[in-house]
């Protein structure tokens, strides 16, 4: 089986799992109506599915692929390589510090820097005092960049994803936190 195969079949497995637990979920929630639930759920990804970390950060992956074969200085979106980078830290649940995300930004630290306020400005990331090091300060993704990231990957997911992929389901899914989060843990 090659490595695009055993790729395809993995984020199939997660979408079929994903579903799974989603509707588990709503079972437990004494949903009588499992034959309506199951068909709406079946065709939907939760916006905490794991599926989202793999299509982020694929994405990055690809920019920074294309810089191999470019110069970097043709394509530069240093705010959007900081969102990806964070938006992938955050399906781990790890934290990243400043500069860390310019690091991530593949630009020079202060472009890095001048993204971060940009971003910053526009409410997509808030920072964080490192409560063991004053010196050192960590960035995350608001709610409102974390859903709008995950939007545009469910929007873009189709040039990405197999077509059997549709956009996610409203609902929150407690299950499916826990799963997308447990794997992940790390501070």
């Amino acid at each position: 089986m090659s490595t695009g195969d055993r790729q395809s079949m993995a984020r199939k497995l997660l979408l079929m799992g994903n579903q799974a637990l989603a509707l588990a979920q709503e079972m437990m929630n004494g949903t009588d109506d499992v034959a309506g639930v199951g068909p709406q759920l079946i065709g939907s990804v939760h916006r905490d599915s794991p599926i989202w970390l793999l299509v982020a950060q694929g994405l990055y992956d690809e920019r920074r692929r294309r810089d191999s074969y470019f110069p970097s200085h043709l394509f530069g979106e240093p705010c959007w390589d900081i969102l990806l980078d964070l938006y992938c830290s955050e399906k781990r649940n790890r934290r990243m510090s400043v500069s860390a995300a310019c690091i991530g930004s593949a630009s020079p630290e202060t472009t890095g820097l001048r993204m971060l306020g940009k971003l910053e400005e526009e409410g997509y990331i808030f920072r964080q005092r490192d409560q063991a090091d004053a010196r050192r300060c960590f960035v995350r993704l608001t709610d409102t960049a974390y859903d709008r990231m995950t939007g545009f990957l469910a929007e873009s997911r189709k040039s990405i994803l197999a077509d059997d992929f549709v956009t996610p389901s409203a609902a929150e899914s407690k299950a499916a936190r826990s799963l997308a989060s447990a794997d992940y843990l790390v501070t």
